[in-house]
């Protein structure tokens, strides 16, 4: 009787411990400021093949559908210095697990002017995308690319050409 009871506690002991210390480990990796290094290199295949259908399927879908909305900030920039034509911003969207973007940090920017940065990162931080599958790494890199009408035209023309879907929609104001 007191073997059993011993060989019990010892089990759930060790179970505790190995809880500690993959939460432990699981919150060491979260606390990571700088979650730019590690995005490639984080999780195994699977959860990367997770986290690419997931960008191309949802955070993709939602900002074609919300492309008119951003192109707002491209075009008041345009309105108050019309020499900028083009430019990137990159992001690293961080998607909490109900969807919510949370944190949307700009680590790229191509224009001169920061207001169409804070304009984009305050419209991304409004989104709600649908929930990321369970256990996909949730920092997420982005391009947002802004080009000029003829600039678009161009390259979905090329594209055409080589049979692949355009990659950028020209939307007027």
């Amino acid at each position: 009787m007191y073997l059993k009871v011993d060989l019990k506690l010892g089990v759930i002991i060790g179970l505790v411990g190995l809880v500690g210390l993959l939460v432990g480990g699981l919150l060491g990796r979260s606390s990571n400021p700088t979650p730019v290094a590690s995005i490639a290199s984080y999780g195994s295949d699977a959860d990367g093949k997770l986290a690419k259908e997931f960008k191309e399927k949802v955070l993709l879908k939602t900002i074609r559908d919300n492309a008119k909305d951003l192109q707002v900030c491209y075009f008041d920039l345009l309105a108050d210095k019309p020499k900028i034509m083009e430019g990137l911003l990159e992001y690293i969207l961080k998607v909490e697990e109900d969807g919510k973007i949370s944190e949307a940090k700009l680590i790229k920017n191509e224009f001169e002017d920061d207001e169409i940065g804070l304009c984009v990162t305050k419209k991304l931080l409004s989104y709600h995308l649908a929930p990321p599958p369970y256990g996909i790494n949730r920092y997420i890199a982005h391009t947002l690319a802004f080009k000029s009408e003829e600039t678009a035209k161009k390259e979905a023309e090329e594209r055409a050409k080589n049979n692949q879907p355009p990659k950028v929609m020209p939307v007027n104001p």
